[in-house]
């Protein structure tokens, strides 16, 4: 089985499982609250506060509402389909790190079944049909995952091992918060004090990127915070 069969049999599996009835399911959960601060987005032109009924929403970071901005202005449409759409998207990117990455130090069966344990899982399989937070977070945080993962098992190290990861973590941090940078290290530090690799956690290659991630949610925060002083939020 070569990478291309195992790229195509993941994106079969994943247009079967989230393409199917995608806008017609009625909006429900915690959608609305994703889905109108990107219409504010839209009609307004203001992308940097958030607003929900015409408040300012600060509860969490505005990546999903630029997606889904950006998917209705792409569309030309405001309905389910058209808000669901990153969410199915950012599973489908996932799905193919997961296969792609994993063919490299697990073969092409095991990039296939990681791939597929991740589309086919409960949590994932619901929340990816969804215009959520939870899609996009997870799949960034898992692609950072595979690809730091990756390349340590093919012994890269410097700017290899951490620049394409740290950036994903990055655009996480706009997705929700700082959490997912826990569960990274958790398995960071162990992996590198077992091979006695632990100096790599303070070379300038690990440094200088997580320093690129954080600056990637500062580029936001920072005008954020200046725009919304003195603003009550929702």
């Amino acid at each position: 089985m070569n990478r291309l069969l195992v790229l195509l049999a993941v994106f079969l599996l994943w247009a079967g499982i989230y393409l199917p009835g995608l806008g017609k399911l009625e909006l429900y959960g915690e959608e609305p609250r994703r889905i109108l601060p990107a219409i504010a987005m839209l009609e307004t032109g203001n992308w940097l506060v958030p607003h929900l009924c015409g408040q300012p929403y600060f509860n969490k970071p505005p990546l999903i509402n630029w997606l889904i901005a950006g998917s209705m202005q792409a569309t030309g449409q405001r309905d389910e389909w058209s808000t669901r759409l990153p969410s199915v998207l950012a599973m489908l990117a996932l799905g193919l790190t997961l296969a792609a990455t994993g063919s490299r130090w697990l073969g092409a069966p095991g990039g296939l079944l990681a791939a597929i344990i991740a589309l086919t899982s409960v949590g994932l399989a619901e929340k990816g049909r969804m215009a959520e937070i939870e899609a996009v977070y997870v799949a960034l945080t898992g692609i950072a995952f595979a690809l730091w993962m990756a390349a340590w098992a093919r012994q890269q190290t410097g700017w290899r091992l951490w620049f394409l990861p740290m950036l994903f973590l990055g655009l996480a941090l706009l997705a929700k918060g700082p959490t997912h940078f826990l569960f990274f290290y958790a398995l960071v530090i162990p992996t590198l004090f077992a091979s006695r690799e632990q100096r790599a956690l303070w070379s300038v290659p690990h440094l200088a990127s997580l320093a690129l991630g954080l600056a990637l949610f500062a580029a936001w925060a920072i005008p954020f915070l200046k725009a919304s002083t003195g603003l009550h939020p929702e």
